[in-house]
């Protein structure tokens, strides 16, 4: 698996939609000739047009993923002192990279468990969208935990997923649920030993809070015994 070596260039906004009431989702596409290449899991830089300030987001799709040649980012409104808040269809941001080495090491036919928490699911999805794409029948299971109902990121399309494809199981856990929830509860940390332990030699992705990152490392470790060498992290 080779990195590409980071550069800059310019995109343009061809979509946006709401993830979530704090979580927009942008699609864009570069300009110029050369198309971005990268490995799921990786990141880009982005600033507005000429401004000195870039923020790193992570990319939520996979290569040759249904958005054909575009990239896609999950953007927490607010965030980088708001600066892509007001970034409408049609207007072009600076970029630069692909960069990052928090990307797939395990092997297809590895059991996988992703777990994330807030926009830490982006970098994810682009993986399990990459490890669907192989010939494996290896279970795939997203663990990904939220404060309420709301704040899911991708719901629709996680549990469409998981009704469609048989090795794909998705797991959403919500520390502040309200009436009428009846999924999973409480923190990701609280589910781990059920949904990772019947895996054997399972590889774990862990992203978001650096808060939640090091809980899990530690539970995984200390409390379940899997190797550090099967756990892959990145905290924000």
């Amino acid at each position: 698996m080779e990195l590409r070596e980071p550069r800059l260039f310019r995109a343009e906004l061809v979509a946006d939609s709401a993830l979530s009431p704090r979580v927009r989702a942008l699609s864009l596409a570069t300009l110029g000739p050369e198309p971005l290449e990268w490995i799921p899991g990786q990141y880009l830089e982005l600033g507005l047009a000429g401004a000195d300030k870039r923020m790193p987001y992570s990319i939520a799709n996979a290569p040759g993923s249904a958005l054909a040649g575009r990239f896609e980012l999950a953007v927490l409104r607010g965030s980088g002192g708001g600066a892509l808040d007001e970034l409408v269809v049609g207007a072009a941001v600076d970029v630069f990279g692909p960069c990052g080495t928090f990307v797939r090491s395990a092997p297809p036919d590895v059991p996988t468990v992703f777990v994330g928490t807030g926009t830490g699911l982006a970098p994810l999805r682009a993986m399990f969208q990459s490890a669907l794409e192989e010939q494996s029948s290896a279970p795939i299971v997203v663990l990904f935990g939220a404060r309420t109902e709301p704040e899911i990121l991708w719901r629709g399309e996680l549990e469409a997923l998981a009704d469609r494809v048989p090795r794909f199981r998705y797991e959403p856990t919500l520390t502040q649920p309200q009436n009428g929830w009846s999924g999973r509860r409480g923190r990701v940390q609280d589910h781990l030993a059920e949904l990772v332990s019947p895996l054997a030699n399972a590889h774990v992705y862990l992203c978001g809070l650096s808060e939640m990152v090091v809980d899990c490392t530690r539970v995984l470790t200390t409390e379940l015994g899997l190797a550090a060498s099967r756990i892959s992290t990145e905290g924000h």
